[in-house]
């Protein structure tokens, strides 16, 4: 069960200055530099950037949980599990490391079974067994209508902190809400997604 963790950021800092007591003031200390000494310049103290796309999700503490996925193909390029200098790649690790540190989750690799026909048999299994075996699950659009058909698929409006105003979701996926539920996403999580052309053809 996820916990939100209040943190207490205490800090202090006590500056006393010292006096001599007594006696003849002592004279100020020569403050010149000698011309083989070089004075060195701090940079000033900055605050950290604001993130580009800030959310409204506190810091929460999931204790180690796995974010386990099931998907129908490798393509999704959800995961990776190392960096080689190909920037699509390097910012996919960026991001799930980053995800993974501020929630206190992993990430493992995702089961990729090997159709969106047989994904759609797994969530028939898993649906009516009740099990919690993924959080995830990315399935073929085309195949998903049948999901949402045989009622396998959860409403994205009931999770907490879902704020599909934000620039990594497709505005024009909230069309496809129905009696008030969203059962379809699309957005940057799959990337298949935004690359992939879609038209329709008429004569």
């Amino acid at each position: 069960m996820q916990r939100k963790w209040i943190c207490l950021l205490l800090a202090a800092a006590l500056l006393l200055p010292l006096a001599a007591c007594g006696g003849e003031p002592e004279a100020p200390a020569d403050t010149t530099a000698a011309p083989d000494e070089v004075s060195e310049t701090l940079p000033p103290e900055t605050e950290p950037a604001a993130p580009l796309y800030p959310d409204a999700v506190p810091e929460l503490d999931c204790n180690g949980a796995a974010f386990r996925v099931l998907q129908h193909t490798v393509n999704t390029r959800f995961f990776t599990d190392d960096q080689h200098g190909e920037k699509l790649n390097d910012a996919v690790f960026e991001r799930n490391r980053t995800i993974e540190e501020r929630f206190h989750i992993t990430i493992p690799e995702p089961r990729t079974v090997s159709s969106a026909e047989d994904l759609s048999e797994m969530l028939v299994t898993l649906v009516h067994s009740g099990e919690d075996a993924y959080e995830l699950v990315f399935q073929n659009m085309r195949t998903a209508r049948e999901d949402v058909v045989a009622g396998l698929l959860g409403n994205w409006y009931s999770l907490p902190y879902m704020d599909l105003t934000q620039a990594w979701y497709d505005d024009a996926i909230q069309e496809a809400t129905i009696n008030n539920k969203l059962l379809l996403l699309g957005g940057d999580l799959s990337l298949p997604y935004l690359g992939n052309l879609w038209m329709v053809a008429f004569k």
